[in-house]
Order: C-alpha cells, then sequence, then structure tokens
C-alpha cells in the first residue's frame, strides 16, 4: 500500500481492516528513532478510529471532526503522548443541564461505542495535553495508568473520563463542564489537582480511594460521591453533596 505524507512527521503507515463501518479503522505507528512528532488526521468515512500502534509522540494541526457512533482515537501502544495542540477532537453531542441537575444530551446514543480517545489495558504512561474532546459518550477513556494534563472535556452523555482496569490516572489542570458524570473511577483512582469541574451531573464519582486537590467543584447535580477525598478545594452549589474526606 503507498504510504501517505504526513506533514512535519516522518510517513506512518496507514492500513485499513476489515469491512464496514463496525470494522473499519486506521491504524498509525511512528517511525522508530524520529524525534518529530506525528500529525493525526481524519481518515475517510469509514476509517474510524485512527488506532495508534507504535510508542511516540502524535499530534494535530487541525480538529478531529468524528461522526455520530465514531470512536476517534484509540491508543494499543504503550507510552503514547498525544499533544492536541489547541485543538478539538469533536463528536456531534451536545448536552445541557436542566433545572433539576440532570444532564440531557442529542447527537450520539448511550450505547458506550462512541469514544473520543480509548487507552486500552496494554497502552501504559499514556498522556494527553493541550486541547478539548467534547461530543462523544465517553470522553477518555483508560484502562492503564496515565496522565492528562491542560484539557477541557464537555458535552460528553455518559461520562468524561472514565478509568478501569485497578490503574492510577494522574489528573492536572482538567476543566469538565456538561457531562452526564465528569469524572468516574470503577476500580481504579484518580489523582486530581487544578481541575475545574463544573454543570456535570456528577462531577466525581470514584469507588477506589481517589483525590482531588487545589479544585472548584461547584453547580453540579452531584459533586463528589463515594472515597473521594478533597484538600484545599471548593465544593459548592452542587444540588446534593457527599461528605468528603479532607486532608
Amino acid at each position: 500500500m503507498k504510504l501517505h505524507p504526513l506533514v512535519g512527521a516522518a510517513a506512518v503507515a496507514l492500513l485499513l481492516v476489515g469491512v464496514g463501518p463496525s470494522w473499519a479503522q486506521t491504524r498509525v505507528a511512528a517511525e522508530p528513532g524520529d524525534n518529530q512528532p506525528t500529525v493525526l488526521r481524519a481518515p475517510s468515512a469509514k476509517g474510524w478510529p485512527l488506532v495508534i500502534s507504535a510508542p511516540g509522540h502524535y499530534t494535530l494541526n487541525a480538529p478531529l471532526v468524528v461522526p455520530a457512533g465514531q470512536s476517534a482515537l484509540r491508543i494499543v501502544a504503550p507510552q503514547v503522548t498525544i499533544n492536541l495542540n489547541g485543538h478539538a477532537i469533536a463528536g456531534p453531542g451536545l448536552c445541557r443541564l436542566n433545572t433539576r441537575f440532570a444532564i440531557a444530551c442529542q447527537g450520539n446514543s448511550d450505547t458506550g461505542v462512541a469514544q473520543g480517545v480509548q487507552i486500552d489495558a496494554l497502552a501504559h504512561d499514556a498522556v494527553v495535553r493541550d486541547g478539548t474532546i467534547s461530543g462523544f459518550e465517553t470522553g477518555l477513556s483508560f484502562r492503564a495508568a496515565g496522565r492528562i494534563e491542560r484539557l477541557r472535556v464537555s458535552h460528553n452523555s455518559l461520562v468524561g473520563v472514565e478509568l478501569h482496569g485497578g490503574a492510577v490516572l494522574q489528573v492536572h489542570e482538567l476543566r469538565a463542564e456538561l457531562n452526564d458524570t465528569a469524572l468516574f473511577a470503577g476500580d481504579g483512582r484518580f489523582s486530581i489537582e487544578r481541575a475545574q469541574l463544573q454543570f456535570n451531573g456528577i462531577a466525581v464519582r470514584a469507588d477506589r480511594a481517589s483525590l482531588i486537590a487545589d479544585s472548584l467543584i461547584s453547580d453540579n447535580g452531584l459533586g463528589l460521591d463515594g472515597a473521594v477525598a478533597q484538600r484545599g478545594s471548593r465544593i459548592s452549589e452542587n444540588r446534593m453533596d457527599a461528605s468528603p474526606r479532607r486532608f
């Protein structure tokens, strides 16, 4: 197959796999030893998601606009860093917070299929930073330890950021708004610093001990739910607030 040249990056292999939208994907792999970030570009209509299959640095030089019912990125390799470079990964979803602090969304169904960025269990130490992820069912789904920083996550009909697999996710300077649940940790743990969580159905729900520090949690249906401890954070104007532990 002919290699597709990407501006400012080494050539990457693009491989279409399977037949039809439910099986199609576009594989992207950075060239080993190349110090330049690999630029991610939108595939053909049936080529979603982009599957990142090699460690390295990846970036955007324009927004990725994703059709309804499709996921944008899937990371299957360890030690991947994605710099959104100020751009957005955007699905079609739009959400609003009604007068009862419940989120109502349109543009995506709630099947859990459409994800902005999916990080697989073997893709440990992934970093996603510097941009916006909005309009999906789940904005980011981590099944391995990683880090997000300087992100805005909004208008996701199920979860803004979810964590599974018993891992720890470092969250630094996150702004999350108009998600049904901003952050959800099933069997993993969050370590959150300098976040702004507003106008969500639930701000943080965690089944295992998580920490949120130096953050603002306000104007949500429910502020903190479950095993969440807080330090130096302002929690106010939520319809309901659990009683978080304090450090």
